[in-house]
């Protein structure tokens, strides 16, 4: 929704879109037991770098992180400047 000109916040923010994500990780790779496959593991540790590395933003009602998710591709891969 545009108010002003602006681009209104709208849903999580980035880094909680990202912890939801480990959560929905951790219920995918997980056995009956609770305890993660080491496939599982290492996806969770790329997106706990995702978290390390990159400042919370919101989300937009375009769908977009700001100016981050407009820096890669669908396919993860950094877009020429």
């Amino acid at each position: 929704m545009a108010v002003s000109g602006k681009t209104q916040p709208v849903g999580p923010s980035l880094h909680q879109a990202l912890r939801d994500h480990i959560a929905w990780l951790k219920e995918d790779y997980g056995d009956s037991n609770g305890e993660v496959s080491a496939w599982g593991k290492v996806k969770i540790k790329q997106v706990e770098t995702l978290l390390d590395r990159h400042d919370d933003m919101p989300r937009l009602a375009n769908g977009a992180y700001s100016c981050w998710e407009s820096t890669v591709d669908s396919g993860g891969r950094r877009l020429a400047r």
